[in-house]
């Protein structure tokens, strides 16, 4: 039974079925459109053989409420629950862009991977933030946009938090083998922690191009989710093994604690890799330093610790010991106070050092922390973990001057101080020689801080201090940084004036000329108007493009990628007015009509790339209008057009396939066919015909009544009209040979 029988079947009143796109064991997906508003729709009809069941309904129903409270631009969005005509439905948006299951079959660039996971993380954490677990996450449940942004979709087997429906008791498996998380695969109950197993064998599929425990949906891959060690990932992805393990660990409490925390941790990744540095697994662990286990940890239920993480701890724990007592004897009074209390306007923060590594670390994440210290609570992984160290060790400090030992401290991964706050308008900061950031081969780290009062009963810092030695003064070089990245955050990044990234990273330079950090940011701000020239050239809007351009030089002006851009954006705005030059030739606009001139403008943006010039010369060619005919020529810049994505050229192309001096019959069924997939109206009659002969495929008389059928029935809302131009040598043998059928198949008069 085809889609159209089948969809005639259905009468819902206020929706148009147009098609069936998808069907499963309890409904059946339609494209519609709500009469109403005059929009696509995906309309979810429940089986009527179940709409008796009381309990299915139930479920149907409450998968659509449950679906609607949440408000996330990656998880659809519903527009109606309804019964009618025994018909009970949800009224959904549509999703053109497929599925993920569809782009699988091609190889995904990592930071495509890394932003799909972020962003069905994000819409994860709305729906656990609102007590819902979707149990069933799957690439067939990743829908995308027209515009490529991931969807998350199909809510059908998902549950309220705590909740006890006859799906979700013991015993019971739900999910889909392969994606399924051990306690699933146990039968032993879900939370928000299956969702993130699911996502994380999706994360691995996506990297790898295969799930990771096979494909049979059988006994033995639930088994393998059990028991079965992760797989390694290729060795071009081994940097991101730990974000798959921390996503799939066999135990619950092993994993990631929620969406959150992922979501932060593959920002903290993009954010390493976009700035060159590939040692991703670093990243990670700055992330979620308390949460990522071990790929030995988390390989199987034997697993535990090696003598290397022993060695490590001990090494921790010793440097700790270290640091703490250096602390304590320069007598810092910053120990004296939780962070908390902190004037941290006048913080003076080294570039921080990471235990783990013997390099030192610049210092990371100046926006996320400030913002935290506005609004007293840890924004993001980094300056969580700053604070609860720096707590530790005041608390280390405080109980060592009361009782003159010091503890042994507890291991930690990062020692970094708490990163000022900068005011919401950036004040200008006197920076002098004498202000310099320390050298951090010779300098240890450690603060100045002026206590806020001495109340409390501790002695003042300044009593420990010595007789002649005074306190080093703030690093305004470290605020200056924080304040910077604060205005890239904000989209300050070269304006307004005195107030912007690109002055603030310049005010830096201007004293520490090799400054890393710096000259960092100086190129993330070259990158970001790279990336806003790029999306500018794609909607064809060039100046925008060049403009942008011309900002980021203005930051750094011998920036490589950018002058490669630039020269692309100046051929495309170059080729944009010959095109322009070109139409005005061709339609006499102002000037008087000369078709030779206008294929002459055409060339030339042609040969710089334009697109709608190398369909519009096609035509020209393969018409002789304004130049001598040569139908081989014109395929030549239709085909070039058609491979771009120009529907008209792909048209035009399919019937020089036909008709042309070179026939490619099955050529043409292949343009034709997709062009009739797009609902492109013009290829319907044409398909029609094609099969009403066996032009290119199989001979098919009830194939061509169903596209003639759509033909008349498309000619009024039809999605698209025909070709402005089309080339009239072809269109007049295709017009020919449509009557010669039609005459052909006429049955004979009755005598």
């Amino acid at each position: 039974m085809s889609d159209t029988k089948t969809a005639a079947h259905i009468r819902i009143p206020g929706f148009r079925i147009e098609r069936e796109i998808g069907r499963g064991g309890i409904a059946t997906v339609y494209l519609a459109v709500q009469e109403s508003l005059d929009r696509e729709v995906a309309l979810k009809v429940m089986s009527p053989v179940l709409v008796a069941e009381p309990n299915f309904t139930e479920r149907f129903i409450g998968e659509g409420r449950m679906v609607a409270q949440l408000n996330h631009p990656s998880i659809v969005t519903i527009f109606d629950i309804a019964s009618e005509d025994y018909h009970t439905y949800i009224a959904m948006e549509y999703l053109s862009g497929g599925s993920l299951r569809d782009k699988l079959r091609d190889a995904i660039p990592e930071n495509t991977v890394l932003n799909v996971v972020r962003q069905m993380a994000n819409a994860l954490a709305c729906a656990h933030d609102n007590g819902i677990v979707h149990r069933d996450v799957k690439p067939e449940n990743i829908m995308f946009r027209e515009n490529g942004v991931p969807v998350l979709t199909d809510f059908g087997i998902a549950k309220t938090i705590g909740s006890d429906t006859r799906l979700t008791r013991t015993g019971i498996i739900v999910g889909t083998p392969r994606y399924i998380s051990p306690e699933q695969a146990e039968g032993r109950g879900t939370d928000a922690r299956s969702d993130l197993y699911s996502l994380g064998v999706i994360l691995y599929e996506m990297l790898a191009g295969r799930p990771p425990f096979g494909t049979s949906d059988s006994i033995a891959l639930l088994y393998a989710h059990v028991n079965d060690p992760i797989p390694d990932l290729p060795a071009e992805h081994r940097h991101l093994q730990p974000l798959v393990n921390a996503t799939m660990a066999k135990d619950p409490d092993q994993r990631v604690s929620d969406c959150h925390k992922l979501s932060d941790m593959i920002y903290v990744i993009l954010r390493e890799v976009r700035r060159g540095n590939k040692g991703a697994v670093s990243a990670v662990r700055r992330a979620d330093a308390d949460n990522i286990p071990s790929a030995a940890s988390v390989a199987g239920p034997q697993a535990g610790p090696t003598s290397r993480n022993k060695l490590r701890r001990f090494t921790i724990g010793g440097v700790g010991v270290l640091l703490v007592a250096l602390l304590f004897a320069a007598g810092l009074r910053t120990l004296l106070r939780p962070p908390s209390e902190l004037q941290l306007a006048d913080v003076s923060e080294p570039e921080s050092t990471s235990i783990d590594s013997a390099q030192p670390a610049p210092a990371q994440q100046g926006s996320e922390a400030g913002a935290a210290s506005a609004s007293g609570t840890a924004s993001s992984p980094d300056t969580a973990l700053r604070m609860q160290l720096d707590a530790k060790v005041a608390n280390v400090a405080q109980r060592g001057s009361e009782s003159g030992q010091l503890p042994e401290p507890s291991p930690v991964s990062r020692a970094s101080p708490v990163a000022p706050q900068p005011p919401a308008k950036s004040p200008p900061i006197d920076v002098s020689e004498t202000d310099q950031a320390p050298d951090p081969s010779t300098e240890s780290p450690q603060r100045s801080v002026v206590p806020a009062n001495d109340d409390d009963g501790v002695a003042p810092a300044w009593k420990m201090i010595k007789p002649g030695s005074r306190p080093r003064p703030p690093n305004r070089l470290q605020v200056l940084l924080s304040r910077a990245e604060t205005q890239m955050t904000e989209g300050r990044v070269d304006d307004p004036a005195g107030d912007n990234a690109l002055e603030t990273y310049r005010q830096v330079l201007s004293v520490a000329t090799d400054h890393p950090q710096a000259l960092t940011g100086l190129d993330d701000i070259a990158r970001y108007f790279l990336d806003k020239s790029r999306e500018s050239a794609e909607a064809k809007r060039y100046q925008d493009a060049q403009d942008m351009v011309e900002r980021g030089l203005h930051a750094v002006p011998q920036h490589s990628a950018l002058l490669t851009f630039k020269k692309n954006v100046s051929s495309l705005l170059t080729a944009e007015k010959e095109f322009a030059r070109a139409e005005q030739y061709y339609w006499g606009e102002g000037i008087q009509r000369d078709l030779a001139l206008a294929v002459e403008w055409y060339r030339k943006a042609a040969d710089k790339g334009h697109v709608q010039a190398q369909y519009n010369l096609g035509i020209a060619y393969a018409d002789g209008a304004g130049v001598p005919r040569d139908e081989v020529e014109g395929l030549r810049w239709l085909r070039r057009a058609a491979i771009q994505g120009v529907e008209d050229a792909q048209f035009n192309l399919s019937l020089g396939l036909i008709f042309g001096p070179n026939p490619d019959p099955n050529g043409a069924s292949q343009w034709v066919k997709m062009l009739a997939g797009k609902n492109y109206e013009p290829a319907f009659q044409v398909l029609g015909w094609m099969y009403s002969t066996g032009t290119g495929v199989k001979l098919s008389i009830k194939e061509s009544i169903r596209w003639n059928i759509k033909r008349v029935m498309a000619d009024v809302p039809a999605e698209s009209s025909p070709p402005e131009r089309v080339v009239e040598f072809w269109d007049r043998q295709l017009q020919s040979a449509l009557a010669q059928t039609r005459l052909d198949q006429k049955p004979p008069e009755p005598h």
